[in-house]
């Protein structure tokens, strides 16, 4: 994928990046960090927008964690071979 340009803002990147799948993403974004790009889980390694855990980043994620671009390129790419599974805890927050 490319990078975003100067002017977007993650959400913007995001919806260029997911197409169709955009709603549901930025939902789960939404419940998951509430658009912090810095945001820790502080009971377990879950940081940035998709709240990525230490293990499923070391598979899915490239560069910084709490980098929000990288962290929506990772997270479109879980998305589209996962499904929204990896999300399934805060189901109750983002299901359409």
């Amino acid at each position: 994928m490319n990078g975003p340009l100067d002017t977007q803002t993650p959400q913007e990147y995001l919806k260029q990046i997911s197409g169709q799948d955009y709603p549901i993403l930025n939902l789960i974004v939404q419940c998951e960090s509430g658009w912090k790009a810095h945001a820790k889980n502080p009971n377990s390694t879950a940081s940035g927008l998709a709240q990525f855990i230490a293990s499923t980043w070391a598979k899915w994620g490239q560069g910084d964690v709490f980098d929000p671009y990288n962290n929506l390129n990772a997270m479109v790419d879980l998305y589209r071979t996962q499904g929204t599974r990896p999300w399934d805890e805060s189901r109750s927050c983002w299901q359409l």
